[in-house]
C-alpha cells in the first residue's frame, strides 16, 4: 500500500511537471531568457575545406535508405509524455552551457566533415587532412553524409520545431545559422546521424579504441540538445537512423573499397603493422552511454509517464504482441517473428547462414547488454517499482533483474540492423518490427523507455565489433549470398521495381495485379514498396 500510494504521488508529480512545461511552451517567448552563442573555439585547431569533392558525394542517397518515417514513430508534441524527456534535457542543456561542456559543445555545432575530423584525429592519433590522409578524409565524409541523408524523409514529412524556436531564444551554438535551422526540420537529427554514422564506421575500423569513438561520436550528439538545436528525441532518432544507413552502406561496393583502403592509408602514414585487435572484446557501454536514470533526476518522471502510457496499449492485439514477443528468446523464434514482418519464412533448414547469423549475434548482443547491467547500478523493473503485475507471468529471477539497459531491445535492434543488411529489400518492415519489439518491453512493464533506448544504442555498437571479427564476417557475407542467391528473391525486387511505374497499382506477392487496395492482412506490394496489412 506504501508503495501504491508513493508511486501515485510520484504519477501526480509528474502531470503536475507535464502541465508546467506546457504552460513554458505557450508562454516561451515572455518567460524564456534569450542567450546568445558564446565564441568558445580555438580557430587554431580547425581545418578548411579538404578537397573532398561535391556535396552530393554518398554511398546511398535518401531514396535508397530506408525511410524513418515507415519505421519509427512520429515525433512527441508537447502533450505527449515522451514531451517530459525532451523538456527536461533542454533545461538540463541550458544549465551545462556556461561550462566547458557547453564550450565543448559550441563547438560542435559545426557540421560535419571539418568537426568530426578534428574530433577523431584526437581519438586515432593521427593527423587527418586533405593531403596526408585523402583515404580516410573521403570516406568520413561520404559515410557522415549518408547517415545525415537518412534523416532527410523523416525531416521533411514532420518538419517538428526546433526548441530554440519553440521557446524563443537563440542556439548556443557558435556555427548555428538560426534562420536556416527553422526552415529544417528538427527530427531527426542531421547533425546527430552525421557523427553516429561515422562513429560506429571507425569503431568497426579499429575496435581497440571503439570505446572512445562511441563516446565522441555520442557526445556529437549530445551537443545539439546542449545548445538547444534539437530534443533528446531527435537525437535518439538520429542514432536509429544512422545505424540502419551503416546496415544498408555494408551492401554497397564502394563503401567496402572505400573502407579498406583508408584502413590501409592510416596504418601507412602512422609507419605502424595494424593492430592486433584479436582480444578486444565487446564495446562497453559504461564507457560511451549514459547511465541508467535514478528517481532524482528530472527524467524519471519522464520514464514514469511513458510506462502510464504504454500501459493503455495493453489492451488487444498490441498487448497480444508484447506477450508474444516476450517469448522470443531464441533464434528460430526470433528468425519466425522477423519472418511475420517480411512475408517469408526463415528457419535452420532453409537458410541455415541467416540462423548462424542470428544466433551468433544474439548471444553477442545479450553478453554486451548483460555486462553493461553488471557494471550499472540496479535499476527495478517498472512493475516491481510500481508494485502491480507485469503484462505477463515471470519468474523471481526476470522480477529481481535490472531493466538497464533492456537486454530484450538490444537483442531486436542488432538482429533488426544485420537482418536489414542481408536483405535490403526488406530493411524497413525488419527495423520496424526490431523497433516494435524494444517497445513491447515498455507496454509489458519490463523495461523504461530510456532503458531501451540504451539497448538500442548498445545494439548498433556491438554490429559494428561484430563486422571486425573475421568469423563472423564471413557468416555474415555467406548470409548475403544465400539470401541474393535465393530464387524467390530476385522476380519479387524485379516485380517491386516494375510497380514502381505504376504509382496507384497493387500487386499480390506472386505478381498479380489487383484491381483495388487490398483489405485483407497480408504481404503486397505498391509503388514500389512491399506493404505490410
Amino acid at each position: 500500500m506504501l508503495v501504491t500510494t508513493h508511486f501515485h504521488d510520484i504519477h501526480l508529480r509528474a502531470n503536475r511537471l507535464l502541465a508546467t512545461l506546457l504552460m513554458v511552451v505557450m508562454f516561451s517567448a515572455w518567460l524564456s531568457p534569450r542567450c546568445v552563442a558564446q565564441d568558445c573555439d580555438d580557430d587554431s585547431t580547425l581545418v578548411g575545406w579538404l578537397g573532398v569533392p561535391g556535396p552530393n558525394r554518398v554511398y546511398a542517397d535518401a531514396n535508397a535508405l530506408p525511410n524513418g518515417v515507415n519505421y519509427l514513430p512520429a515525433p512527441p508534441d508537447t502533450t505527449a509524455a515522451k514531451f517530459i524527456d525532451d523538456f527536461a534535457q533542454w533545461q538540463w542543456g541550458k544549465d551545462v552551457r556556461p561550462t566547458n561542456r557547453g564550450a565543448q559543445a559550441s563547438r560542435e555545432s559545426q557540421y560535419g566533415l571539418n568537426r568530426l575530423v578534428i574530433i577523431m584525429s584526437q581519438v586515432l592519433k593521427v593527423s587527418m587532412t586533405g593531403t596526408r590522409t585523402p583515404k580516410m578524409i573521403t570516406l568520413i565524409y561520404q559515410v557522415g553524409e549518408t547517415g545525415s541523408k537518412s534523416t532527410q524523409k523523416a525531416k521533411l514529412n514532420y518538419q517538428r520545431r526546433r526548441p530554440f524556436e519553440q521557446m524563443g531564444e537563440h542556439t548556443w551554438g557558435m556555427y548555428d545559422d538560426e534562420d536556416e535551422l527553422r526552415g529544417n526540420g528538427s527530427y531527426p537529427s542531421a547533425h546527430s546521424a552525421f557523427g553516429w554514422a561515422v562513429g560506429l564506421v571507425l569503431a568497426e575500423m579499429f575496435p581497440n579504441f571503439q570505446d572512445t569513438i562511441l563516446s565522441r561520436a555520442f557526445q556529437y550528439g549530445e551537443s545539439r540538445v546542449i545548445v538547444g538545436a534539437h530534443w533528446q528525441s531527435d537525437v535518439e532518432a538520429a542514432r536509429l537512423t544512422a545505424a540502419a544507413a551503416v546496415a544498408h552502406m555494408h551492401r554497397s561496393p564502394q563503401f567496402l573499397t572505400d573502407f579498406e583502403a583508408a584502413r590501409q592509408e592510416y596504418y601507412t602514414v602512422r609507419g605502424i603493422s595494424p593492430f592486433d585487435v584479436s582480444d578486444v572484446g565487446l564495446p562497453d557501454g559504461k564507457r560511451f552511454l549514459e547511465q541508467p536514470i535514478n528517481e532524482s533526476s528530472p527524467r524519471f518522471f519522464a520514464d514514469i509517464a511513458q510506462y502510464w502510457q504504454a500501459k493503455t496499449e495493453r489492451d488487444g492485439e498490441r498487448g497480444a504482441q508484447a506477450i508474444d514477443d516476450a517469448a522470443c528468446t531464441t533464434p528460430e523464434s526470433l528468425l519466425e517473428t522477423f519472418g511475420t514482418a517480411t512475408g517469408e519464412r526463415y528457419t535452420e533448414e532453409l537458410r541455415p547462414a541467416l540462423y548462424d547469423v542470428v544466433r551468433l549475434s544474439q548471444s553477442a548482443l545479450v553478453e554486451a547488454a548483460e555486462q553493461l547491467s553488471a557494471q550499472s547500478p540496479v535499476r527495478p523493473r517498472p512493475f516491481v517499482r510500481v508494485g502491480e503485475p507485469p503484462l505477463m507471468t515471470t519468474d523471481s529471477a526476470t522480477t529481481a533483474a535490472s531493466c538497464y539497459p533492456s537486454v530484450d531491445a538490444t537483442v531486436a535492434w542488432g538482429v533488426a540492423l544485420l537482418l536489414a543488411e542481408i536483405m535490403p529489400e526488406h530493411q524497413e518492415a525488419v527495423l520496424k518490427r526490431g523497433h516494435e519489439m524494444g517497445r513491447s518491453r515498455e507496454i509489458a512493464g519490463y523495461a523504461y523507455a530510456s532503458d531501451v533506448q540504451a539497448g538500442r544504442a548498445l545494439a548498433s555498437a556491438v554490429v559494428a565489433r561484430l563486422h571486425a571479427m573475421p568469423e563472423f564476417a564471413l557468416v555474415l557475407a555467406n548470409a548475403c549470398t544465400e539470401h541474393d542467391t535465393d530464387p524467390l528473391v530476385t522476380p519479387v525486387q524485379d516485380l517491386l521495381e516494375q510497380s514502381a511505374a505504376f504509382p496507384d497499382g497493387w500487386f499480390s506477392i506472386t505478381g498479380q495485379q489487383l484491381g483495388e487496395e487490398p483489405t485483407e492482412k497480408g504481404i503486397y506490394i505498391h509503388a514500389g514498396q512491399k506493404v505490410v496489412k
